[in-house]
């Protein structure tokens, strides 16, 4: 934050640990100096505001950030050396008059509708910055046009999500308490209050429960996303990024249990093994970040390096008979990625006209085929395909737009994201 930015107050803040569908998880914070990379946050002075005022929304969303941000820095290969924009990040939690939240590059914007604030969410927020986390290791991903790319945002930004929840000692005590570590918890339970309020909207129609957004104790296994629908139920899989990215959060909470669970066997106290299963996914996650080719089969990819940052050890074959037993690796597929010659080139992706790439008289219909998009360059067949099914997916839910009133825009005929 910068000097216009400075305490007002050093009284503690009223901090919600995880979300307002769990009020009782809340607890006093000391004031702290903001966290690197630089960030400003609108209407922030400090402590010793009433939880539900402005001032205590923005408190909140400062925590969260700062909590967010210590758990990336410490287990990180590397410190988060700046934001992918190169400026201080803008947060506004209060940005307007919507059931929504998203990270556009610049910043973060956080929206309510009635009582539900969305800066209030640990949930939320966390997720949020895991987004521009993720884009400021590997910025290269932000314009690509990959399925796959943009679902495991969304699942490293829920899991970030998770992780961030766990750095509180309380958290951990209470999920202990609870005995449900391996199925539905608060933990797993990712946005208890914003679900409960689009089930409302909803009457769960569309297949949710009001108990959460999204649910890391649900299984999904990996398919390949052409054979699935753009849209479906939300029980169900489809090859929409917030729906398919289910699958690799599902295998990474798996991963989180099964890590808990090995070190409970070899006599840890439980208290400390979750503290043992966070941080050793927390290592691992990140170190893979820094590695990961950005390839058409990206969660295949990505699972690979998880293993290449944890051979050698016991933690690996527990990785590896997740990744397989969710379809996202086998046997054939495994093999480790060396570090050393892993250099992030321009030839890494390449900008094409899928009209160019394919048959013209199936692409018609799709104006966006006339555009310049990004793909990644390891298999051009898969690549073209997998942007077909997300030009598909934009063109029919209408999400290319102007500016920021939609998650792409068109600039210079070339389709750029302008959120997640």
């Amino acid at each position: 934050m910068n000097n216009e930015h400075n305490f007002n107050s050093t009284d503690p803040i009223l901090y919600l640990m995880n979300d307002p569908g769990t009020p009782n998880l809340k607890k006093y914070v000391p004031v702290e100096d903001s966290q690197s990379p630089s960030y400003i946050i609108k209407g922030y002075s400090g402590g010793g505001h009433a939880l539900n005022s402005k001032a205590g929304r923005a408190a909140q969303t400062a925590v969260v950030i700062g909590e967010t941000l210590k758990w990336v820095n410490k287990h990180a290969p590397h410190t988060l050396p700046n934001w992918a924009s190169g400026k201080p990040l803008k947060v506004d939690p209060e940005a307007g008059q919507d059931l929504n939240a998203y990270y556009y590059r610049q910043g973060l914007k956080f929206f309510y509708r009635g009582s539900v604030y969305t800066s209030m969410s640990s949930d939320v927020v966390a997720h949020e910055l895991g987004h521009a986390v993720f884009d400021s290791y590997r910025p290269k991903s932000w314009d690509v046009a990959d399925l796959e790319m943009w679902s495991f945002h969304e699942a490293f930004a829920d899991i970030s999500a998770i992780l961030t929840v766990l750095q509180n000692e309380e958290i951990i005590q209470t999920l202990l308490s609870r005995k449900y570590l391996n199925r539905t918890n608060f933990i797993s339970r990712i946005g208890e209050q914003i679900g409960k309020e689009i089930y409302k909207i909803t009457k769960g129609k569309d297949g949710r429960t009001p108990e959460h957004l999204r649910n890391a104790a649900t299984v999904f296994h990996y398919v390949n996303p052409s054979t699935l629908p753009n849209r479906s139920q939300h029980n169900r899989l489809s090859a929409e990024p917030h729906s398919f990215g289910r699958i690799m959060l599902s295998a990474f909470y798996q991963i989180f249990y099964n890590l808990y669970e090995y070190h409970v066997l070899r006599g840890v106290n439980q208290d400390h093994a979750i503290m043992i299963a966070r941080n050793l996914l927390s290592k691992y996650l990140l170190g893979a970040i820094a590695i990961v080719p950005l390839k058409t089969n990206f969660f295949a990819a990505f699972a690979q390096s998880m293993l290449t940052v944890s051979v050698k050890t016991d933690h690996h074959k527990i990785m590896s008979r997740t990744f397989k037993k969710w379809n996202i690796i086998n046997k054939a597929s495994i093999k480790q990625i060396d570090i050393k010659s892993m250099a992030h080139t321009k030839n890494e992706l390449e900008e094409v006209k899928l009209c160019n790439c394919m048959e013209m008289g199936t692409l018609c219909h799709n104006p966006l085929y006339e555009v310049d998009i990004e793909i990644p360059t390891d298999n051009k067949k898969r690549a073209v395909m997998s942007a077909k099914l997300c030009l598909d997916l934009l063109h029919r839910t209408n999400a290319v737009g102007q500016g920021y009133t939609t998650p792409f825009e068109i600039k210079n005929n070339k389709l750029v994201r302008t959120y997640i």
